[in-house]
């Protein structure tokens, strides 16, 4: 007899180009968020996959280094989606403003600082992620009832027969 089973598809996706000040602990705090929520969901019974896509070779690199460290093996898959063109040229002019973000601005009188917005790499690396994942499973369909009460930046529901 078959049987009808979920696979729960988690991910997260962050547009850091490198992994200084807080970045670091931030990414790897966001695998292992992906890495635990899987294994709730293997220890239920359920299927489940975490992906964690990156914007940078170095970044992804780093972050393969944590599926050994915390033994996760496939139930975590680094994605690098390194952008292209025109969206790589807008990503690092964003990356830019935001280091100099908080910084006074010579040229106004006042010490007032820019506001640093990185809604285009956030924007960027969700795109890559919901194409990654869409692409190695068809027919996901995604959902906004996010598991754990965490806000996924991505969490689709792929039926399957077994």
């Amino acid at each position: 007899m078959t049987s009808l089973r979920q696979l729960h598809v988690l991910g997260m996706a962050k547009s850091s180009l490198d992994l200084r000040g807080a970045k670091g602990p931030k990414l790897e705090l966001d695998f292992l968020r992906l890495a635990y929520a899987v294994r709730d969901f293997l220890a239920a019974g359920e299927n489940a996959v975490g992906y964690l896509a990156v914007l940078d070779n170095r970044v992804a690199g780093t972050a393969a280094g944590w599926i050994d460290k915390y033994h996760t093996t496939d139930q975590v898959s680094i994605l690098c989606c390194i952008p292209k063109g025109p969206d790589i040229d807008w990503l690092m002019v964003e990356k830019a403003d935001n280091s100099v973000g908080f910084l006074p601005d010579r040229l106004l009188a006042t010490h007032e600082r820019k506001l640093a917005i990185a809604n285009f790499g956030r924007d960027l690396g969700e795109k890559h992620l919901k194409e990654a994942i869409e692409e190695r499973h068809p027919g996901i369909i995604p959902s906004t009832n996010f598991p754990l009460g965490i806000n996924w930046d991505y969490y689709g529901i792929l039926n399957s027969i077994n």
